[in-house]
């Protein structure tokens, strides 16, 4: 009898230690945070707001230019995320759709004021905090 009631503990309290070891990682993940991919011919930039609810909203603006003249688009993008050990799930919706789109990224590095991620398809993005 005592097996069957130390087994299941055992194995509720090594849940308990791997969810609480990401604790640091899930505050630090909390809050704005910018990044910007510029070349010769465009530039995006993305502010995204981790809330503690899992929730995630984001304003992207793209830009491209040709011979000096451009344009521009604002989208918000609203969703969820997800940080499980190294890895940061986000599910996204832009504004003018109800189409829900799932990403993951692995988080290579994060700290209280950058995280550095890398896409599916081994792309790297480094975020900044946001300063206002």
């Amino acid at each position: 009898m005592r097996v069957r009631f130390i087994l299941p503990v055992t194995f509720l309290l090594s849940g308990c230690h791997i969810a609480s070891a990401n604790v640091p990682n899930l505050n630090k993940l909390q809050g704005e945070w910018i990044t910007v991919d510029a070349g010769p011919s465009h530039k995006t930039t993305q502010v995204c707001e981790f809330f503690e609810n899992t929730q995630r909203t984001c304003i992207i603006e793209e830009a491209s230019f040709s011979a000096k003249f451009g344009e521009a688009h604002i989208n918000k993008v609203t969703g969820t995320w997800r940080l499980d050990g190294e890895t940061l799930t986000v599910t996204e919706t832009l504004n003018f759709s109800s189409v829900a789109h799932q990403f993951q990224f692995k988080v290579k590095s994060i700290t209280a004021n950058q995280f550095v991620l890398v896409s599916e398809h081994g792309d790297t993005t480094t975020w900044h905090r946001a300063n206002h």
